[in-house]
């Protein structure tokens, strides 16, 4: 006794109505997927077998674009700033500090620390990844990685110490 599975039975009860159809399959691309979309009294079942993406056709006032969407991911967002201070162990401002920002092609900038420890960049493209640095004759700094997808306004680079050291007697006679 032979058996039919479900799938053979399925494509007997598809195939043996159109049987007498003639009909052309051209441009389509088979995917996983589906599901159904709705809104309002339309709506939208599956995507196997639709035809290539780019292809459309049109019925005034409607219109249908077929395949899988596209959307421009591309950022759009205005450039950020990255601001902060540069400051000793002790949370001292350290003024006259040379800052630099490097971004991820190798690009540096600089900038000066005012006498209260503040810098500034401007025009930084959102969401790169940035390597912060300082130096100082006085002081050691590590460099710190940003990713500004923002203005960041809280950077800190903070002195991990001195690298002159200063002679001072704790106890000065007259």
């Amino acid at each position: 006794m032979k058996r039919i599975t479900t799938l053979q039975l399925l494509v007997l009860l598809c195939v043996t109505p159109l049987a007498s159809q003639s009909f052309e399959i051209t441009q389509y691309l088979l995917a996983s997927g589906g599901g159904s979309s709705t809104g309002g009294q339309f709506s939208v079942t599956g995507s196997i077998g639709q035809p290539i993406a780019g292809r459309s056709s049109a019925e005034p006032p409607y219109q249908a674009r077929g395949g899988f969407w596209q959307f421009d991911l591309t950022p759009t967002s205005a450039p950020v700033s990255i601001s902060g201070r540069v400051l000793t162990d002790r949370g001292l401002a350290i003024s006259l500090a040379s800052v630099t920002v490097t971004d991820m092609q190798g690009s540096v900038r600089q900038a000066i620390s005012n006498s209260f420890g503040y810098f500034r960049f401007e025009g930084l493209r959102a969401g790169e990844h940035y390597v912060l640095a300082a130096s100082h004759r006085q002081y050691h700094f590590n460099p710190v990685m940003i990713t500004a997808m923002e203005d960041v306004t809280d950077a800190r680079l903070v002195a991990s110490g001195h690298d002159v050291q200063l002679n001072i007697p704790e106890n000065p006679t007259p």
